[in-house]
C-alpha cells in the first residue's frame, strides 16, 4: 500500500474536488477482495464518496477518468472497498490483479461573487437608506448631538 498524489495521475481531478487525506494506491494478486481502508485520526473532512481513477469501462484504458466509486462505504474513518478483477474499481483490466489508485473526496463549493452591476446598485441604496435617515432626523437634533459631543 502507498500513499499517491491526486495531481500525480495521468489525469488531475476535476477542479470541484478536493481529497484531504490524498490518494491510497495498491496492488492485489487475487480475483476479489474486500479492503478496509482506515485513516487515523480523520474523523472529519469525510464525505460519503470515495472516488476513483481508471477506466469505468473494465479493460479499456480510453475510458480512463476519475468517478465515484460506488463499491465503497463508510463507516466513521473506516473505508470498505469491494473489489474484483476486470470490474469497475480495477485499473488494470484482467491481469489477476487489483490495481486501486482512490481515496475519499470532498466536494469544493464555489464562493460566489458580486457583479460591478450589482455593486453599483448596492452602494446606491446604502446611499438611499442613508439619505432617508438623515433626513427623517430634525436639524436641531442633529446639532443639539455634535454640541454635546464636543469637549
Amino acid at each position: 500500500m502507498e500513499a499517491l498524489s491526486p495531481a500525480n495521475q495521468l489525469s488531475p481531478p476535476p477542479a470541484d474536488l478536493t481529497f484531504p487525506f490524498g490518494l491510497v494506491g495498491f496492488a492485489l494478486a487475487c480475483e476479489t477482495a474486500l479492503v478496509d481502508v482506515i485513516f487515523h485520526d480523520a474523523l472529519t473532512g469525510f464525505s460519503d464518496h470515495y472516488f476513483k481513477f481508471g477506466p469505468t469501462t473494465p479493460g479499456d484504458p480510453a475510458t480512463e477518468q476519475w468517478y465515484d466509486f460506488g463499491g465503497a462505504s463508510r463507516a466513521g474513518n473506516v473505508w470498505t472497498l469491494t473489489l474484483a478483477d476486470n470490474a469497475l474499481g480495477d485499473a488494470s483490466g484482467d491481469n489477476g490483479i487489483i490495481n486501486d489508485p482512490g481515496g475519499p473526496a470532498r466536494a469544493v463549493l464555489p464562493v460566489p461573487s458580486i457583479g460591478s452591476v450589482s455593486l453599483l446598485i448596492l452602494a446606491l441604496l446604502l446611499l438611499l437608506v442613508a439619505g432617508r435617515h438623515l433626513a427623517a432626523v430634525p436639524v436641531a437634533a442633529r446639532l443639539q448631538t455634535r454640541r454635546r459631543t464636543k469637549p
